[in-house]
């Protein structure tokens, strides 16, 4: 078992009088077991994260620290000094890479690792987030941003407040659970065709729709008594299905449409 870790903590190194940030050299983080699955898991708390695939059996980081190109100010007529606070920490152990950030400044980051990799994705402000052409499980959990994803297999659990979530799949797991929510943003969910799921969608504020061949099933009711009263709830939810059904696909949104295209 190998465990390596990377500890980023670059304050005030620059002696460059540039307000532009500069081009970073990329991480190469070495995985312990080539070829084979691996994870990769990042918690930020200001930053968009984009993650793509590569032929190398690495993890590569590339960091790009917003704040230092948006911060322009100037003192009493002095030029202010680009800051390296960067302050990120990453861990590889077994093929498993984690990255975290804590600091309030924004700082996106652009990853590239092998196809089979899972990938378990969180970040709150600015946090657009792009996967593209992985093959294993994804999360995604982000707040103020939109989330994208283009080429996946395996499977998805996607959720942000303010955004759209926009998904397209090359291929699904069979017999796993997915769900799709928003606030602020439609749901545009592209599956392959021979897509078999029970569908669970609500939009409150908007519409739904797909080109699948859908068969509406009731929805819930649940009846309570309590002492001389009985009380009737019917849910809020559509329900349905997919070719010959499986577990649940769940889509939600408030402000926005739900869409579930067939590829």
């Amino acid at each position: 078992m190998r465990n390596i870790i990377y500890i980023i903590t670059w304050f005030c190194l620059c002696s460059c009088l540039s307000l532009q940030a500069q081009n970073r050299d990329p991480i190469q983080i070495p995985l312990t077991n080539p070829g084979q699955d691996g994870i990769l898991k990042v918690n930020v708390h200001n930053g968009a994260i984009n993650v793509s695939t590569h032929n190398r059996n690495e993890v590569e980081i590339i960091l790009k620290n917003i704040d230092a190109e948006n911060n322009k100010k100037s003192r009493s007529g002095l030029r202010r000094i680009e800051k390296q606070d960067l302050d990120v920490n990453i861990s590889e152990e077994d093929n498993e890479v984690s990255i975290s950030r804590s600091q309030n400044s924004q700082l996106d980051m652009d990853i590239r690792v092998p196809k089979n990799f899972s990938v378990f994705l969180s970040t709150h402000h600015n946090g657009d987030v792009y996967v593209s052409g992985t093959s294993g499980e994804i999360e995604v959990s982000s707040h103020h941003g939109e989330i994208k994803m283009d080429g996946v297999s395996g499977s998805v659990i996607a959720n942000t407040h303010h955004g759209d979530i926009v998904v397209s799949m090359v291929d699904t797991y069979n017999n796993t659970p997915m769900a799709f929510t928003t606030y602020h943003g439609d749901v545009d969910i592209t599956f392959p065709a021979d897509l078999n799921g029970k569908l669970k969608m609500k939009s409150s504020k908007g519409d739904i729709y797909t080109d699948f061949d859908f068969k509406a099933t009731k929805p819930k009711v649940t009846t309570t008594t309590k002492g001389s009263k009985r009380e009737i709830k019917l849910e809020g939810w559509t329900y349905g299905q997919i070719g010959s059904g499986g577990d649940e696909l769940t889509f939600k949104t408030y402000h926005g449409d739900v869409i579930i295209r067939k590829n």
